[in-house]
């Protein structure tokens, strides 16, 4: 039993990390269309966001990797 919840938190670490990873292209992705559109009067919201993600994305993929 535990070692089945040990292999399920260790699926979960890497999905996590795939998941922030997608954030991240999301709003890097987001950052360029608003740049791109030249609406910079509202540019700090997505890269405040992406600055989140990337901070995410660093976290679980330390704890990804972490035996």
């Amino acid at each position: 039993m535990l070692l089945r919840s040990r292999r399920l938190l260790s699926v979960s670490r890497v999905f996590g990390g795939y998941a922030a990873t997608g954030l991240v292209l999301f709003f890097i992705g987001d950052v360029a269309a608003h740049a791109r559109a030249r609406v910079l009067h509202n540019l700090a919201f997505p890269a405040l966001y992406l600055g989140l993600a990337a901070v995410s994305t660093v976290h679980m993929v330390q704890l990804a990797t972490r035996t």
